[in-house]
């Protein structure tokens, strides 16, 4: 399915030529049900879609021609082809640049208790329309601080403590938007459980860095339905940002050890020890074994004398670097647990030459040519 950015203007157009040619002030909603009329090989558009549609998130070429097809024009006019600006709804217009699938079940989410309705409205369609105006220019954090906030805050408890939270969650959601860019759909949403946790959890973050994590977990969950389970929220919600430093320093000691290049999905993700000592090869990352310890306390890493011995022709990936072994090698390792292997793939670290050097040369001759970028 082929995904295009509407060309909003040129739609506004069309809408007013459709309402003249109709004689009468025709809603958005009657326009959108018009395209579940239309035959094959046309697809319907639901309300919500028609909504994200006109505020110029991105949407399926076959969407558009429905569209385009109630309202009498062709769909290659309501197409962006570069030259159109997007809504000014905001500073933030980079926003926008999400699909409507994505806008779609993301404010769904929202809704299914993640954040607060401090504004009232009369029917579902209008809080849905309310809240995807926020998203969309970058206003859903801000509506915190409006006057409608403080006075829906005052009837709490702890009104101040209320406010941080919601506070909190928003900006968490607002940092997602710029990993929810690369999607054109989304598979599944989230259970209703995940969403309850994930919310409890992140609301109480306040530190900006830590919320970038959150925010990474909360883009990746909308992704891959199946990643980052109730377990791996439980353990980040009891990280400092000096484990998390941590946790990404040692990720900078990592194999992707595998049977056949790149194949993250089967990879053994394993802090490889050399034959000198812990403490050696910790050192090259900035750790000191007392870290890893730390590390394994939180269950992000297992600790122990463990043996690993891999067949000839294995895999071994390091950032940007791979090699293949020759022959059976056995080594130690300490491995990532299965909640340090699900944030492996937020953490940005830092490459240690000296590492893969000291790795290349403990394996030795069993370790085939250095390979750059491997396919």
């Amino acid at each position: 399915m082929t995904h295009v950015k509407p060309d909003t203007s040129a739609l506004d157009r069309a809408i007013e030529s459709y309402r003249r040619n109709k004689q009468a002030t025709v809603p958005y909603d009657a326009i959108a049900l018009k395209t579940t009329e239309l035959p094959n090989p046309f697809v319907a558009v639901t309300t919500r879609n028609f909504f994200n549609i006109r505020y110029g998130t991105r949407t399926s070429y076959e969407k558009l021609a429905s569209i385009a097809k109630v309202l009498g024009v062709e769909v290659d006019e309501l197409v962006d082809h570069g030259a159109a600006t997007v809504p000014a709804l905001g500073k933030k217009r980079d926003l926008l640049d999400l699909s409507d699938e994505v806008v779609q079940v993301l404010v769904e989410t929202l809704l299914d208790g993640m954040i607060s309705n401090i504004k009232p409205s009369h029917s579902v369609e209008e809080i849905y329309a309310s809240i995807t105006r926020k998203v969309l220019s970058g206003q859903l954090t801000a509506e915190v601080d409006s006057d409608e906030a403080k006075e829906f805050f005052s009837q709490s408890r702890n009104p101040e403590r209320d406010a941080r939270f919601e506070r909190n969650i928003r900006k968490v959601v607002e940092k997602s938007l710029p990993y929810l860019r690369k999607l054109d759909d989304v598979e599944a949403p989230p259970d209703q459980t995940w969403v309850d946790t994930f919310s409890a959890y992140a609301q109480k973050v306040s530190d900006d860095e830590l919320q970038g994590l959150w925010a990474q977990i909360f883009a990746g969950k909308l992704e891959r339905p199946g990643a980052f389970s109730l377990k791996t929220l439980r353990v980040v919600q009891d990280l400092s940002r000096r484990q998390a430093m941590l946790f990404t320093r040692l990720c900078g000691l990592v194999f992707l050890v595998t049977d056949a290049p790149r194949d993250a999905s089967e990879a053994s993700l394993l802090s490889i020890r050399l034959d000198r000592g812990t403490d050696e090869y910790l050192r090259m990352g900035g750790l000191k074994f007392d870290d890893l310890v730390e590390l394994s306390d939180f269950g992000l890493v297992n600790l122990g004398s463990r043996s690993y011995e891999v067949e000839t022709g294995a895999w071994f990936t390091y950032f940007d670097n791979a090699f293949q072994v020759t022959d059976e090698v056995a080594f130690k390792a300490n491995p990532l647990s299965s909640v340090g292997r699900e944030l492996f793939g937020l953490a940005t670290p830092t490459k240690s030459e000296a590492y893969l050097k000291a790795v290349l040369k403990m394996i030795g001759q069993k370790a085939g040519p250095l390979q750059q970028n491997p396919t």
